[in-house]
């Protein structure tokens, strides 16, 4: 399942680019992905997760 993670990581960082520069490490046995120290999104098991918020909600 690691590499289909690292697969998903990968092609984030390179739709996402417009963000800025996506780092990831590892966070509770899936990977977090920051833009300037900021946590937007989980990977595990190949699947992105977006964090979100209240004013994106509505």
């Amino acid at each position: 399942m690691k590499s289909l993670s690292y697969k998903r990581i990968y092609k984030s960082q390179e739709y996402l680019a417009t963000l800025g520069t996506i780092e990831y490490r590892s966070l509770f046995g899936s990977y977090s992905l920051t833009v300037d120290d900021t946590v937007f999104a989980m990977v595990s098991d190949g699947e992105l997760y977006l964090r979100a918020c209240e004013q994106s909600a509505q």
